[in-house]
C-alpha cells in the first residue's frame, strides 16, 4: 500500500508518535506488556482479546478476535463504524470511493 514501516522500541514508541502526531487524535493497537506506555497517553487504544489482563486494563477497546486471527481487520471496521460512522459497508459505492492502496477499484 506504500506505506513506511518503522521498527520502534516499545519504551520509545510514545515520543516517536508524539514526534509525528497529536496523541489525542492517534489510534493505536498493541497486546505486549509494555503498551501501556502508549495506551495511557493516546487519544483511543485498541487490543486483541488474548492479550494479557493487565495491558486489557489499559485499552478502550478489547477486540473479539485473538492477535493473529484477523484482529486488524476487526479494528478496522471498528475504528470505520465508531469515529466515521460508517454502519453498513454493503451500501459503500466502491466506484464512487476513493480507497488508497493497489487493491483500489
Amino acid at each position: 500500500m506504500g506505506f513506511k514501516i518503522f521498527l520502534v522500541s516499545t519504551t520509545q514508541r510514545l515520543k516517536w508518535i508524539k514526534s509525528r502526531y497529536k496523541l489525542q487524535e492517534t489510534i493505536y493497537i498493541g497486546d505486549g506488556l509494555l503498551d501501556y506506555l502508549v495506551m495511557e497517553k493516546i487519544g483511543y487504544s485498541i487490543t486483541p482479546n488474548n492479550a494479557s489482563n493487565f495491558t486489557k486494563k489499559y485499552c478502550n477497546h478489547v477486540l473479539q478476535r485473538s492477535g493473529g486471527d484477523r484482529a486488524v481487520a476487526e479494528a478496522s471496521l471498528y475504528i470505520l463504524k465508531k469515529f466515521f460512522n460508517i454502519k453498513d459497508f454493503s451500501k459503500i459505492d466502491l466506484k464512487k470511493t476513493k480507497m488508497s492502496g493497489s487493491w483500489s477499484i
